[in-house]
């Protein structure tokens, strides 16, 4: 009898925000990744019922999510649960952490502000200038906009990726390491923009291959190289749900090095066959860890 793998979706609620990471003085902190850490536990518990594997347990993220896969490892290093895990688009050093003092001054503001307490010596006026910040970039070329997001890209995700990728191979845990960049009619964000005709693989679009939802974003029809593209990638998640350790070997993909081609580029050019090239190609920008120091590129978000 052949086996059979199941993948299934939990739907589940999270506390987020200050009833997630609250701040508050006695109250449950980090409460957000324990509400995770529960909907883990259940899976474990009752996937046999639906005919599941609890050794074999994946999890995914992407952007916030994929930081939450990877404060996995770190949190739960004695009994981890999962056998793999799968973070797009953000990493545990893509952000800098609240201090406690921060996030218990974000409470006593909120709890101020709608007239149940709080401390008002302590609390921080948190203002939002999405709007100023977007009437000044607009003073700016398209051209210089268009610098200013490669920047951002670069210092939230590519060398946040790097870093996270390197302490792992350093401590000999398998890994691997993807960059899609697909640019469909369907999936743009805009039609042009000065010289560019389509915005790009914006943040989540890998997303629509995985699911192959692609064509429900807009309705136009998928290109061939999508179908392929899609389908492409839901083989090499299924791989390495199979097997987390050698899964992707076998799909093809060579373990992660940073200095060896094994930068897996999907959907380079709009072509649905990977390219494997140096992870040098896009982290040379990213500076160098000194000892003890903060991370360059942290809190870009």
């Amino acid at each position: 009898m052949a086996n059979i793998s199941l993948i299934a979706r939990t739907s589940l609620s999270l506390r987020l925000g200050i009833f997630g990471f609250s701040g508050a003085p006695g109250y449950e902190q980090n409460a957000e990744l324990r509400d995770q850490r529960s909907a883990v536990e259940w899976v474990r518990d009752n996937i046999a019922g639906f005919g599941g594997d609890s050794k074999r347990v994946i999890i995914f993220g992407q952007s916030a999510g994929g930081v939450a896969v990877d404060y996995w490892p770190y949190s739960y290093e004695s009994d981890p649960i999962v056998a793999g895990l799968i973070s797009h688009s953000g990493t545990a050093l893509s952000y800098l952490p609240n201090s406690p003092e921060y996030s218990q001054s974000l409470f006593y503001n909120v709890s101020g502000t709608i007239g149940c307490g709080g401390n008002t010596t302590d609390a921080t006026t948190v203002a939002t200038c999405s709007v100023s910040k977007a009437r000044t970039l607009r003073r700016f070329s398209q051209l210089l906009a268009r610098c200013l997001l490669f920047l951002f890209n670069q210092r939230a995700f590519t060398c946040p990726t790097k870093y996270a990728n390197d302490f792992r191979v350093k401590y000999q845990v398998p890994t691997w390491r993807y960059r899609y960049m697909g640019d469909f009619d369907n999936l743009s964000l805009y039609a042009s923009w000065g010289a560019y005709t389509n915005s790009g693989a914006s943040h989540g679009a890998e997303f629509n291959m995985l699911f192959g939802t692609a064509y429900d974003v807009t309705g136009a029809a998928n290109t061939l190289t999508e179908e392929l593209t899609s389908r492409y990638i839901q083989g090499a998640w299924a791989a390495f749900g199979r097997s987390p350790s050698l899964g992707l070997n076998i799909y093809g993909w060579p373990s992660y090095d940073s200095n060896s081609p094994t930068l897996v580029r999907l959907c380079y050019k709009n072509q649905s066959i990977p390219s494997f090239v140096s992870p040098s190609l896009y982290d040379a920008a990213c500076p160098p860890v000194a000892h003890n120091d903060l991370l360059p590129g942290r809190g870009a978000f």
